[in-house]
């Protein structure tokens, strides 16, 4: 508190120390306001005045619970702002949340967020695989269901053949003079009456001991490239006997070029 007196005038005048001293009575986020016989600082929006009446100290309106955020609150000089949880975005308003709707977002853009369906939840999404497909622990792709590992397709004379997104059961039928074999589904056994009178060799040559069924799915859209212009699609084991003849014969019932 300054004041200086006049000779001429016989009274005292007051001293505007903002003026006189700007920039040195108050905190640089504060605004000098001079009075009579002293002066006031008056600190900005989001400052609150210290104790010793000049400096000015950030107020948290975090942590006062004055904050007007719908989720989470950071503190700033002289502010506070707004954040969301993950999943949701904050609004025009700068305090309320909205939800993300990640299934339209990433729809189209050659990077989908699910293999299958993409369905939006609040704050997140969930993933759904077609009929026949499971899932995966990535909670995004999807993966064939193997029915016939489920056991699917059951009696002695059915056997089960998995396919993208099913499955199918074909029933083995035994030509004449054979007859199910009781260890394995897909195979039928000669019958010992069958040869009679017949020497083994040429019984042999004529008519296999065994006849096996074997059922392959071949997907769709298999691109055969000019450096491989093969492609194995499946394979078969045979006896390890090197006096053993394998016969076999591929029946291609449907094929689209």
């Amino acid at each position: 508190m300054l004041k200086t007196f006049s000779f001429q005038t016989k009274r005292c005048e007051d001293v505007d120390e903002c003026e006189k001293f700007a920039g040195h009575v108050c905190d640089l986020s504060a605004e000098c306001q001079n009075t009579i016989g002293s002066f006031i600082c008056k600190c900005k929006e989001g400052f609150e005045l210290a104790a010793d009446g000049r400096r000015c100290e950030d107020i948290n309106e975090c942590e006062r619970g004055t904050a007007q955020c719908e989720q989470k609150c950071i503190n700033i000089p002289g502010s506070y702002q707004c954040i969301c949880d993950r999943g949701y975005t904050v609004g025009s308003d700068g305090k309320t949340c909205e939800d993300i709707d990640e299934c339209a977002l990433w729809a189209g853009s050659g990077s989908d967020l699910c293999m299958g369906g993409c369905v939006n939840t609040k704050g997140s999404y969930l993933c759904q695989c077609p009929p026949g497909y499971k899932i995966q622990p990535d909670g995004r792709t999807c993966v064939d269901v193997d029915e016939c590992a489920l056991g699917e397709c059951q009696g002695k004379d059915r056997i089960c053949v998995n396919t993208l997104g099913q499955y199918k059961c074909h029933r083995i039928e035994c030509p004449p003079n054979y007859v199910h074999d009781s260890n394995y589904k897909n195979r039928c056994n000669r019958m010992r009456s069958m040869c009679d009178g017949i020497p083994e060799s040429v019984c042999k040559a004529r008519y296999p001991v065994h006849i096996t069924w074997q059922y392959i799915a071949i997907p769709k859209g298999i691109v055969i490239s000019s450096h491989r212009p093969t492609i194995t699609l499946f394979t078969i084991k045979g006896p390890s006997h090197n006096d053993s003849i394998v016969q076999f014969e591929l029946n291609l019932k449907r094929a689209i070029p």
